[in-house]
């Protein structure tokens, strides 16, 4: 949209600031996906059941996400911060579908 454009993202200094990002952003992801053609990625949870398979889902997946993560999601390595973040993000997210249901 902006050619030639910088973004800076800061990384969050303490554990609680992860914690909280997380949460705010798992919680704004849930009330995008009803803004219609809005471009939102592959999981828009539609119904309750659905929040609850994808919180399922991802507590499965959780100890499996320390190893297997990165930037790509496909690198394998120890990303403790990053699991812990992506898990935090997808609870808040479903709990987000959940309440506006």
């Amino acid at each position: 949209i902006a050619p030639n454009t910088i973004v800076y993202h800061p990384l969050p200094r303490n554990m609680m600031e992860l914690i909280n990002r997380e949460i705010w952003y798992g919680s704004a992801k849930a009330l995008i996906s009803d803004v219609p053609d809005y471009p939102t990625d592959k999981a828009v949870l539609r119904s309750k059941s659905m929040a609850l398979f994808y919180l399922l889902m991802h507590t499965f997946v959780f100890p499996f996400r320390f190893f297997i993560g990165g930037p790509d999601g496909k690198s394998i390595g120890f990303w403790q911060l990053r699991a812990i973040g992506h898990y935090i993000h997808s609870i808040a997210y479903a709990l987000a579908v959940l309440k506006k249901k």
